[in-house]
This record gives C-alpha cells, structure tokens and sequence, in this order.
C-alpha cells in the first residue's frame, strides 16, 4: 500500500506480496497430442503448472518443429502475463518416453489412467503438501500398457467418471 506525495511520488506505506503462484511447483509431463498443445500450454498456465515436459509417447503422432517450440514458449508468457502470474513456466524441448523417465527425479509423481478403476485423485495427494508434483498425462488412446509398467507411481483419473486413483 502506498500513498500519493504529490502527482508523481509516492510513499512505501505497507509491502503486499502478490501471492500468484501455487506452494509448491507443479510439473506437467504431457504426451503431445495430434493438434491442441496450444491449449495445453495456454489453460495449464493460467491453473499455475511451473514447468511443461512434452513426451513423444509410444502413441505420438505429431513431431514438433522448433518454430512450434517457440510459439508453445510464446503461448506460454502471454497466458502467464494474462493470469498475472510472477512466473513464466519452462517448456523443455520434447523427449522421448523413456528419456523423461529415465531423467526425472524421485518425487511425487502421478499418472492418468484412463477408463481403470481407480480413487479420485484428492485422495491420492498426501496429507502434508510436498515439496513439488509431477503429473503425468497420456496422450490420445492413453498410455500404453508398457509405459504405464515402466512408470510406476500412482494413476488416477481427472474425472469422476473416468479418471480415479490406482496403486501401480
């Protein structure tokens, strides 16, 4: 908060932090989808994921160019500065499934899962919130069954009626 001194000064009377961002970073491993990672970038920035992770999965059709890279960059701070966010997310460039895996570090990790039985994933979540999350989300046809074996952390699903919590 401040007060006006005259027409172009003004005095420091309390800081305010703008508090814009999630506790803890949030991380989105995300298999690139045939058309719309436009709208991934976008709609997941302005919900606060701190860093995108593109994965040609077994099922990936598309192979991004460079100049797509850029522009997902591009979409990116535009959302980030749209939402007011005091962060720009990182978008790595893409990698193959088993690179990510293999690179990613031990933490909280989550997986889609789609159409298995499975909790919600609220109750997945720990109790105490972690130092950071990486949420894992399959592309079109979802994950398939060899990936899902080699990634091993809890699945759930985003929707009551489709995607649910499952133990590995």
């Amino acid at each position: 908060m401040a007060q006006l001194v005259g027409e172009a000064e003004a005095n420091l009377i309390e800081p305010y932090a703008l508090k814009a961002e999630f506790p803890i970073p949030v991380t989105l491993v995300a298999a690139l989808p045939k058309n719309g990672f436009d709208e991934v970038v976008r709609c997941c920035t302005e919900l606060g994921v701190t860093h995108f992770m593109p994965v040609i999965s077994d099922r990936t059709i598309l192979k991004p160019s460079e100049n797509k890279l850029k522009r997902w960059r591009k979409i990116s701070a535009e959302a980030a500065e749209q939402s007011e966010r005091a962060i720009v997310p990182a978008i790595s460039d893409p990698r193959s499934f088993q690179e990510v895996l293999h690179n990613l570090a031990a933490g909280n990790h989550y997986i889609c899962g789609a159409r298995e039985k499975c909790e919600p994933l609220l109750n997945a979540l720990p109790k105490e919130l972690p130092s950071g999350m990486t949420v894992w989300v399959g592309p079109e046809g979802g994950w398939t069954k060899g990936e899902i074996k080699r990634r091993s952390p809890p699945k759930f699903n985003l929707y009551p009626s489709a995607i649910r919590f499952c133990e590995p």
